[in-house]
């Protein structure tokens, strides 16, 4: 092995440069940057070792903690401290940004931009071109630079320094091919330095997952690396998370921002019969292995909505509604709607449909019996073996004439049948597109959480439970929540329509309250 020479005084170098910056986001933005522990062991960690002929000897590093611990600006500091302090600086050096896609990279970007424009002092030495995500040191003429986890690694970069944010949120054959591009691309760098992001993957055989067990056995002594350093802060998956002193096995800032643990005891507080919102607990504040892909409601929280009434005590009634309809002779298509009742309430009405023909069949495949639910008057049946689409269209103008219907979002698959047999009719419909995504679908998802946990609704449809039961949630990177259709046990079109509904609902009356306190 070759013999490693320890010079402090690189690192100290860093951290004062640092701290000569000022924060640029959240509650501390103007206050100056204080190096916490922490990210002083990590700057020790990396540019503390060196060999005989004065070079760093770390050229790999990995970095996974819990979010919201100031990780960005850290890391942003760094590689701005790469282009203005002479020992760091290489001239014409690349140092690229890379994460799953361009808008997440562009954050690390975004908050170095903001450090040299607060400054001063930096400001004169560079050139920022917002438009291609570029910032370039004049003197040197290196070039910070942000790019998706998509681009072509092969074709003319040969960076100095990259970043790689997110890393365990990139699809695993997507990641493993991306890093393996990177790190070829070094070439002949002398100092290279390639940093890995993110929190947990929660597959274990994801290509983090395996660098995090790989810096794991670094720290505890069972491997030897003298190139790699790694920080791992996670709380075991054996520890109590209502034990505040594990907090900070993920949380090392917890102590400089006390707004984390005033964050994780709000968190913990409405997850108790939440299991979506413990996956995300335990994903990104507790930064362990845990799968964003979790069920949404527990079978408690749905039931103690569960009641009893009449919907014909409903006709008449003013009504919100989500629309989903189905994709084949297999399927289900489902409209609920949320009906303000005469004592203010709001009631559940369920509308499901499926092809009347191979009906046993399907619920043999799906694990329920239509055939009794149909004959309940808890699913309707479509005469034939696929959708017809002027039935369906019948069904809905006639569900319109019995309640007070004020708008109804819908997901766009399939509309233009209804809209088509709609003009035929010259008839129409009080609806509006709403998007599937995760920037749509999080505030659905969130209204119907709201009004479930707080029973603002009551429901009594059994196939309805039956979709609540197959739902499975999904979490983006940002930590927004969608429904699963392909990864869900079952049917849920159910679920997607009541949460359209309620959120319809919410936005409508939000409105309203406006209203009533401007006018």
């Amino acid at each position: 092995m070759s013999e490693v020479f320890i010079h402090q005084k690189p690192a100290d170098i860093i951290k004062q440069f640092i701290e000569t910056l000022s924060l640029v986001s959240g509650s501390f933005v103007g206050k100056p940057f204080k190096v916490l522990e922490w990210q002083s062991d990590f700057i020790d960690g990396i540019f503390t070792k060196y060999d005989k002929d004065n070079k760093r000897i770390i050229t790999e590093s990995l970095l996974t903690i819990a979010k919201k611990n100031g990780k960005t600006e850290f890391i942003a500091a760094i590689v701005l401290a790469f282009t203005v302090i002479p020992f760091l600086q290489q001239k014409e050096g690349e140092i690229i940004i890379v994460a799953g896609t361009r808008d997440q990279a562009s954050i690390l970007y975004g908050v170095i931009k903001k450090f040299i424009e607060y400054d001063a002092t930096l400001l004169p030495h560079f050139i920022i071109t917002p438009s291609k995500k570029e910032i370039w040191h004049k003197a040197t003429h290196m070039k910070i630079k942000v790019m998706a986890s998509d681009m072509d690694t092969s074709q003319g970069i040969n960076p100095y320094v990259v970043i790689v944010d997110e890393i365990g949120n990139i699809e695993k054959v997507k990641a493993q091919k991306l890093l393996d591009g990177l790190l070829n691309a070094f070439g002949a760098q002398e100092q290279p330095l390639f940093v890995q992001l993110s929190t947990q993957s929660p597959d274990h055989s994801h290509p983090f997952s395996l660098k995090v067990n790989y810096a794991k056995d670094i720290i505890e002594g069972k491997k030897e690396d003298i190139n790699f350093f790694g920080a791992v802060y996670s709380m075991p998956d054996d520890c109590d998370v209502h034990d505040e002193a594990n907090w900070i096995l993920a949380n090392p800032s917890m102590i400089a921002i006390p707004s984390i643990a005033v964050q994780i005891r709000k968190s913990l507080k409405t997850s108790k019969y939440n299991p979506a919102a413990m996956a995300q607990i335990r994903a990104y504040l507790f930064n362990q292995r845990y799968s964003s892909e979790v069920g949404f409601i527990g079978y408690d929280t749905w039931m103690n909505c569960k009641g009893n009434y009449d919907v014909k005590d409903l006709a008449g009634c003013k009504a919100w509604g989500g629309l989903d309809l189905s994709a084949g002779r297999n399927d289900l298509a489902s409209l609920q709607l949320l009906v303000q009742g005469r004592d203010d309430d709001l009631y559940v009405v369920s509308y499901f449909w499926t092809a009347k023909d191979g009906l046993y069949d399907r619920g043999e495949r799906d694990g329920v019996d239509y055939a009794l639910w149909a004959s309940e008057g808890y699913v309707d049946l479509i005469p034939g073996q696929t959708t017809d689409w002027k039935y369906m269209t019948k069904m809905l103008l006639d569900i319109a004439e019995i309640y007070d219907i004020e708008e109804i979002y819908y997901d766009r698959w399939k509309i233009y049948e209804i809209q088509r047999e709609l003009d035929e009719l010259g008839e129409e419909l009080p609806m509006t597109a709403y998007g599937q995504g995760f920037k749509d679908q999080e505030p659905a998802v969130g209204a119907l959480e709201e009004y479930l946990y707080e029973r603002k609704i009551t429901h009594d449809n059994p196939c309805m439970t039956w979709n609540m039961a197959n739902t499975i949630i999904e979490i983006d990177p940002s930590g927004n929540r969608k429904f699963s259709k392909k990864k869900s046990l079952s049917r849920i079109d159910g679920t997607v329509s009541l949460a359209m509904a309620a959120r319809c609902h919410q936005v409508n009356n939000f409105h309203k309250v406006e209203e009533i306190i401007f006018v």
